[in-house]
């Protein structure tokens, strides 16, 4: 049934829902053992996003244990940015302005972003893979049951999802870049920026578009 010229409009119709409700139920098992503040990752981003939302601006009020001996990081408050990259912080202030600071406003932005990712990774293996279903669906029932992200997906202020998101749509628009004679080059540069800004690891996009041309 989902062969033809309308697969991919098949697939979305059908499989869609079924992937959003299958994620959805993945994800509530996953929270439902999973306290607030379990990580210490997504404690900092939390506390961060308070911070900001109380008027305090892009500070620190805590030191970690495992921050290096550097004066600045051993003073409080200190700027944000000595450690970890700050977007993810930002972006959940934005959740808890608008929602309140809550649980569920700290979660709300990186569960909406993994959702996005469900169906980016199903209608992207559509295109590359027009006349086989299968791919697509087993891509994103991977993504969605895979060890990584089962770990990150109950952890409130998680780098990693933020991350992923930002990656995808960078190497989406360097794919497009590649493949057709308009430039989607900047947008996947914008991209890729907002993944490093999210986490130190995004910077390796660059090497990695760097590389593909060379």
């Amino acid at each position: 049934y989902l062969r033809g010229e309308n697969m991919n409009k098949k697939l979305f119709l059908i499989v869609a829902p079924a992937l959003i409700v299958f994620y959805l139920l993945v994800t509530f098992w996953r929270i439902s053992f999973a306290p607030t503040n379990a990580h210490a990752d997504g404690f900092w981003y939390l506390k961060v996003a308070e911070n900001i939302v109380a008027g305090k601006g892009l500070i620190e009020d805590v030191v970690w244990h495992f921050y290096p001996k550097i004066p600045v990081m051993q003073k409080l408050p200190h700027p944000v940015g000595t450690y970890w990259n700050p977007l993810d912080a930002i972006i959940i202030a934005g959740s808890y302005k608008v929602f309140g600071v809550s649980d569920f406003a700290g979660r709300l932005p990186a569960l909406l972003m993994d959702a996005f990712m469900v169906l980016f990774i199903l209608w992207f293996f559509s295109k590359v893979f027009p006349e086989n279903a299968w791919i697509p669906v087993l891509s994103a029932l991977i993504y969605i049951v895979h060890p990584l992200t089962l770990d990150m997906r109950p952890v409130s202020g998680v780098p990693e999802t933020f991350d992923i998101f930002f990656i995808s749509l960078s190497f989406y628009f360097f794919y497009r870049a590649l493949t057709s004679k308009e430039s989607y080059a900047l947008l996947s540069g914008f991209f890729g920026g907002l993944a490093y800004m999210s986490r130190n690891e995004g910077l390796w996009v660059f090497f990695m578009m760097a590389a593909v041309y060379l």
